[in-house]
């Protein structure tokens, strides 16, 4: 996945500009190998306008739900021509917020002036195309007509773990009839393996 080269105007979260811990375990499905390649062809002699360089972490919802690894391997060059391989681990935790970003002092190229850029990984999260959206801890589900639903499930009143959710006349039109079918939403509750 090749990053985007550039500045976003948006501040970045105060509490995200730093490593933060992972409280997750992400699967091998949720590990991501990030190569650098169009940062890595800068050759020397190296001038770059920016003190900063910016890269975008794309996830999932599913990246989201698990946390995911993401291993960020590039070549860093320096002025008078020598170059050295870098790398870096980034564990983004469960439910990261958007526009959330990990800050590497002097991790870049080497600037004209001696120092070095600072390197920011900054997550984007991706429209989900099954029909759910992400609204801060929610997560809110469309229906084909692209009508957004919430569903209420009490666990604490049923102890149910898993279920179906019915709501009549807002599925698909009815072939050469009127009215539409009903949305039917099958959910699951997932337990974390330890609190």
């Amino acid at each position: 996945m090749p990053g985007r080269v550039g500045i976003n105007p948006h501040p970045l979260p105060a509490s995200t500009t730093n490593n933060p811990s992972n409280h997750g375990h992400p699967t091998q499905n949720h590990v991501e190998h990030l190569l650098l390649n169009e940062y890595s062809m800068v050759s020397p002699p190296v001038h770059l306008a920016s003190a900063a360089h910016r890269e975008y972490i794309v996830l999932t919802l599913d990246d989201l739900f698990h946390g995911k690894e993401v291993h960020v391997q590039y070549t860093r060059w320096k002025q008078h021509g020598e170059s050295e391989p870098k790398g870096m681990l980034i564990s983004i935790p469960p439910n990261c917020p958007d526009g959330a970003a990990w800050l590497f002092p002097e991790a870049g190229h080497q600037l004209s002036n001696g120092k070095y850029q600072d390197m920011y990984f900054q997550v984007e999260v991706e429209q989900d195309n099954r029909g759910f959206r992400r609204e801060g801890n929610n997560v809110r589900l469309l229906g084909p007509d692209g009508t957004s639903y919430a569903i209420e499930v009490d666990y604490c009143r049923t102890r149910a773990s898993r279920g179906s959710t019915e709501i009549g006349g807002r599925g698909l039109p009815i072939y050469n009839a009127g009215g539409r079918g009903d949305l039917i939403f099958d959910w699951e509750i997932g337990f974390p393996p330890s609190l």
